[in-house]
C-alpha cells in the first residue's frame, strides 16, 4: 500500500480480499541469493567511504539566530496571515477591481504588493494606499528591480514618495563641481 494510505484503517473484508489474491504469487526475488554481484557491492562499499551519516533531524547551533542566513534582524515572526494582512489584501484588490496595475491583466493569481516594504514600514503595513494589486509574474518583476532600487535609495542616488496611492521614484542629480 502507498504512502498516501499510512495510518488508513482498512475493512477486514477488503483485507481478505487482499490477502487472497495475493495467496500463491511468487516474489521477484525468491530464490535470489544476490541481486548485485560482488564487483558492485565492493564499489558501492568504497563509495561510502569518508562519507558522513545523515544529520536528519539533528539539532545545529551554527545556524541559529544570527547565523541563520534567514536572519532578519529580531524579527520574530510574520504576520501576514493574520486577519489585518488577510482585509489589507481584499480591500487592495477590491480597490483595484481585480487588475493588475502593471499590466492591466483581470483575474487570475493576483497580489496585494506592499509598496513600501512590509518589514521596512510598519505603520504603513496596513494602509490602503501603500498597497497594489499586482499579478504574479509583474511581482517577480517588481522583487527583481527592487533589490537594485534599494541599492540605489541607500546610496541617496533616489527619493521614494507615496502619490495617490502611487510609489514614485525621483533620481537625485549627483552635485556637479
Amino acid at each position: 500500500m502507498g504512502k498516501f494510505q499510512k495510518g488508513h484503517k482498512w475493512p477486514e473484508e477488503v483485507l481478505e480480499k487482499i490477502r487472497k489474491s495475493l495467496k500463491g504469487r511468487i516474489p521477484w526475488n525468491k530464490g535470489k541469493k544476490g541481486i548485485y554481484s560482488e564487483e558492485t557491492l565492493k564499489k558501492m562499499s568504497l563509495a561510502k567511504i569518508g562519507r558522513s551519516p545523515s544529520n536528519k533531524g539533528v539539532p545545529r547551533p551554527y545556524f541559529k539566530g544570527e547565523n541563520n542566513p534567514n536572519w532578519k534582524g529580531g524579527v520574530s515572526r510574520d504576520n501576514r496571515m493574520d486577519s489585518d494582512y488577510q482585509n489589507w489584501s481584499k480591500a487592495v484588490k477590491e480597490r483595484d477591481d481585480y487588475t493588475c496595475q502593471m499590466c492591466f491583466k483581470r483575474g487570475g493569481k493576483l497580489h496585494s504588493h506592499h509598496i513600501l516594504e512590509y518589514f521596512q514600514h510598519p505603520k504603513l503595513r496596513y494602509k490602503l494606499e501603500n498597497g497594489t494589486t499586482v499579478c504574479k509574474q509583474c511581482h517577480l518583476e517588481i522583487h527583481s528591480v527592487r533589490a537594485i532600487f534599494r541599492q540605489l535609495i541607500q546610496e541617496s542616488k533616489i527619493e521614494t514618495r507615496i502619490y495617490k496611492g502611487q510609489a514614485q521614484y525621483r533620481f537625485i542629480p549627483e552635485n556637479v563641481s
